[in-house]
């Protein structure tokens, strides 16, 4: 499976310049305050683009850059994210590696000002090229929406008021996604025989809805 395999931050947040092997699974440990969440941001910022504000710099007189290299891009997973997003990919894939960078030189800059790049190899020489047409949904196609997971202070609270654009909402949806479309033929005949029970114009209406409707 594709996977980002190594990313390299520069001037984000608490990261002045850090650089980071990943795997398959990479865990962050290291105590409070020491840059864990940041290096799970910015990899994010990578691979969806917005506009970060003042906070987000280490220092707000340099650009922020992270540049990350995705490893293990096959036909297979070059044929799952559509013709026009493989179209764009494709050339730019080096022995199943692609390159990328983004940089935004100043807090507040639009998302569009925003510089993108992938790193060409040809004829022994690379070249970074600067926001190929369409590059970037492409490299956006190659990832699931991450779902972020922050610290719980009052895990009831959350479940109780969580929404589909929740941490919670997200984990609920992945789980049950899958479940619904497995079941949901064989729940549709189990509420056959209530819904001609509770149908308004139902042959088999409830008692009770009968008589409500007596009485209206």
């Amino acid at each position: 499976m594709h996977h980002i395999s190594e990313v390299r931050i520069q001037n984000f947040k608490s990261i002045s310049d850090g650089l980071f092997p990943l795997s398959y699974y990479t865990p962050l440990v290291g105590y409070n305050n020491a840059g864990k969440t940041n290096i799970i941001r910015a990899i994010g910022w990578i691979i969806k683009r917005s506009s970060l504000a003042a906070e987000d710099f280490h220092r707000q007189d340099q650009p922020v850059t992270v540049e990350a290299e995705i490893s293990g891009i096959t036909g297979e997973v070059l044929g799952a994210i559509g013709v026009a997003h493989r179209g764009r990919i494709e050339p730019l894939v080096f022995d199943g590696r692609i390159r990328i960078r983004r940089t935004q030189t100043t807090p507040g800059q639009t998302v569009a000002a925003i510089r993108f790049e992938v790193l060409r190899s040809e004829n022994g020489q690379n070249e970074w090229m600067i926001n190929p047409a369409g590059i970037d949904a492409a490299i956006g196609a190659l990832f699931p929406d991450p779902i972020f997971i922050g610290a719980m202070e009052n895990a009831t609270e959350d479940v109780a008021k969580f929404g589909s654009g929740t941490t919670i909402g997200k984990l609920l949806k992945e789980i049950m996604t899958p479940v619904i479309k497995r079941h949901s033929p064989t729940v549709a005949v189990a509420l056959q025989d209530i819904g001609r029970k509770l149908s308004a114009n139902a042959v088999e209406k409830d008692e009770t809805l009968i008589e409500l409707d007596g009485r209206i």
